[in-house]
């Protein structure tokens, strides 16, 4: 069983009681007072009087000044003086030993520390969108772990489906839902910047979360010129070139898409002019553009901006 020495030197110190007679020092009391001190004090040096209140920070500091009296020692005492003066060397060493110790480790441990502290600028989230039974048009709002059409859509009613749009072509590419994980085209990518229609083949809403990275820096979506597909790479609802930064040339237009109203056009003017006005985009919501020439639609985002 362990006893906390310190304390109970401490204790006793500090209700006033004499000092032992140290003519025949006590190695007890001499190795109490080390380890709560560091300080070997030579036997004739400590006074016989009483301790009282107020001087315990005194006594660990430096010994009490001698009388005459305790300067004067027999051969015994003498000896143990000398024996005394080689172990207070070899505490001063072993104390310098032990800060040094001391002063590794903490730097060790503020080195430690410094390098466990890791920033990341990665901003992690989830989307929920809804899907009405028949065709949407949607995007994949975040940067996911893998951005196919298997791993974002694992359950779907069976025989729902996603077409991507294909620009060169002017054709769309399928993928089929068959049930339990299983599509036709199961690698078929959907990342942010593009758009895609979903067909829910079930009766009611379907809610789709989708999980990933913010995308940040810079952001560029390709649009050709003619009809595309495209969608805003950052999570974010808003007007779609005021707020989304969508480059738009006079009488490009953009066409948002629902399963109750069908088709909606907006023309862009030039200046802030839309007619009939300039389209909101709602976070994972898709549309086209139909382009009169080719350009890059190109955004610096970051989420501390």
């Amino acid at each position: 069983m362990m006893v906390n020495t310190s304390a109970c030197l401490h204790s006793s110190l500090m209700k006033g009681l004499h000092a032992p007679d140290l003519s025949r020092p006590s190695r007890r009391l001499a190795k109490a007072l080390r380890k709560l001190t560091g300080y070997r004090p030579r036997p004739a040096a400590l006074s016989q009087k009483p301790l009282k209140t107020g001087l315990f920070s005194h006594f660990c500091s430096r010994p009490l000044r001698q009388t005459p009296e305790e300067k004067t020692v027999d051969g015994r005492a003498a000896l143990c003086d000398k024996d005394t003066a080689h172990e207070i060397g070899k505490a001063k060493n072993m104390k310098a030993k032990a800060i040094l110790a001391a002063g590794l480790m903490m730097a060790a441990a503020a080195a430690q520390s410094t390098a466990q502290t890791v920033f990341s600028v990665n901003a992690v989230g989830f989307v929920n969108v809804t899907f009405p039974p028949g065709f949407t048009i949607a995007c994949n709002p975040l940067v996911g772990a893998t951005n196919t059409v298997a791993a974002l859509f694992p359950n779907l009613q069976i025989l729902s489906q996603v077409f991507k749009f294909d620009p060169a072509g002017g054709s769309f590419n399928s993928s089929i839902f068959l049930g339990s994980g299983i599509w036709t085209s199961p690698n078929m990518t959907l990342v942010p910047g593009e758009a895609y229609f979903l067909k829910n083949t079930a009766t009611t809403n379907v809610v789709v979360t989708f999980v990933g990275n913010v995308a940040q820096g810079t952001l560029t979506t390709s649009l050709p010129a003619g009809f595309s597909m495209a969608s805003s790479q950052v999570p974010q609802s808003g007007l779609v070139a005021t707020d989304l930064q969508l480059p738009a040339g006079f009488l490009d237009q953009v066409f948002t898409f629902d399963s109750v109203d069908g088709y909606t056009g907006y023309t862009f003017l030039g200046g802030n002019l839309w007619t009939p006005s300039e389209p909101t985009i709602a976070v994972g919501q898709g549309f086209f553009v139909k382009k009169q020439t080719a350009g890059n639609w190109t955004r610096n985002f970051s989420v501390n901006q």
